[in-house]
């Protein structure tokens, strides 16, 4: 199909549902500040400086709590993730019950696509971007978060990536331990060797597309300023044929098959907000960490000695990462199996709790958009929350 009738055939699908009044296909059109709005939370949102220049910017729910808790999305992904599912959405429920609620984005997604001094859409050096620089992002996010608040440390929960990134920051730069009472960790990632097939797949051939990417000079993927990803988003918004498509074919091979939790009518908020833009080189990481079958910082190859004065890069120390940490991970996960959890709370120190929830069909997704997730996850999470006696 030549790129014309690509185009056509996106169109014509997207346009068919363009006066509809669903409420789903109304929220996927909402920006972060409108949706929280219309969900009785007006955020409070923030811009701050990395050290190495990025500009990030967070929400905030204020709240009366003592101890603030900040969200932590994963890859592709932003802080509306937090709030998709409305009043039944993690975040609309921490603000309900009066947390002070912090939505972070890393650098090089929707929301944190800004630099000093490089131009996203002109300077590569922007997305010079792998899972160390994720760890500076996140101690300027707590940083600035506890000198707001004046807090002495904050609850964390991360999703995915968003919990990889602790793992990181506690590694790199141990001091940040302490400013961490609890982090809980869904959908737990470090590890990707022990992944099903179509993960397995993308993991053995991302060196290959990272090639084909960077021969064609493209540094971001899925990116809110590329036609490729607006004609996505359109297409697979789209509550019938995107939700076999992109939902059925693509995304459940890679996280879990889950269509109770995740249904075709939520398919319109879902792609209204995600993908949400992201490194071409931190899928190459992603890429070594599997081959390595080791997690640890990004392999420069004859550059190596250069960056870590050694000839190949070293593991991150997990057992400098001495915060608490409870570890909640699904049956059906794809993308974060158990045998790769397992692996996970053995290396790590300070493990508190290790839950699973008894849902067998609980994927990847489900801990962010499930329909059921608030009966099934949030008692979890509260009790961790409320609970200071680890």
């Amino acid at each position: 199909m030549g790129v014309f009738k690509t185009v056509v055939f996106f169109l014509y699908y997207a346009f068919l549902n363009l006066f509809a009044s669903c409420d789903t296909r109304t929220n996927g059109r909402l920006s972060f500040q409108e949706l929280a709005t219309k969900y009785g939370h007006p955020p409070q949102e923030y811009q701050i400086n990395t050290e190495d220049g990025y500009i990030l910017t967070l929400h905030r729910f204020p709240g009366c709590r003592d101890i603030p808790v900040l969200l932590q999305h994963g890859t592709l992904d932003s802080s509306a993730t937090w709030i998709l599912r409305g009043n039944d959405s993690l975040g609309i429920t921490l603000a309900n019950a009066n947390y002070d609620v912090w939505m972070s984005n890393l650098r090089g997604n929707t929301y944190s696509r800004k630099h000093k001094y490089l131009d996203p859409d002109k300077d590569a050096a922007f997305w010079d971007i792998d899972l160390d620089h994720f760890g500076i992002d996140l101690s300027a996010i707590i940083d600035f978060i506890l000198q707001v608040t004046g807090a002495k440390k904050l609850n964390a929960i991360g999703h995915s990536a968003g919990n990889t990134v602790f793992y990181v920051l506690g590694s790199n730069r141990p001091q940040y331990n302490s400013k961490i009472n609890v982090l809980i960790a869904l959908a737990p990632i470090a590890y990707f060797h022990n992944s099903h097939k179509p993960v397995a797949w993308l993991g053995k051939n991302a060196e290959i597309i990272n090639n084909i990417l960077l021969a064609f000079n493209i540094h971001e993927l899925f990116g809110e300023t590329i036609l490729q990803q607006k004609l996505v988003q359109l297409f697979c918004s789209q509550p019938d044929i995107g939700y076999e498509i992109c939902m059925n074919s693509l995304l459940f091979p890679l996280v879990g098959f889950d269509s109770e939790e995740i249904s075709s009518e939520f398919n319109s908020i879902i792609f209204g907000h995600f993908p949400a833009g992201f490194p071409r080189k931190t899928l190459l990481h992603y890429s070594q960490i599997f081959k390595r079958k080791s997690f640890g910082p990004f392999d420069y190859g004859n550059d190596n000695v250069k960056h870590y004065n050694r000839t190949r890069p070293p593991s991150y120390d997990l057992s400098a990462v001495s915060m608490r940490i409870i570890l909640i991970a699904g049956q059906n996960d794809k993308l974060a199996p158990l045998k790769n959890v397992n692996r996970l709370g053995k290396n790590l120190p300070n493990v508190v709790k290790y839950i699973v929830p008894s849902k067998k069909r609980f994927n990847h997704l489900d801990f962010t958009w499930g329909e059921h997730t608030k009966l099934i996850l949030f008692p979890i999470i509260f009790d961790a929350l409320e609970n200071n006696n680890y």
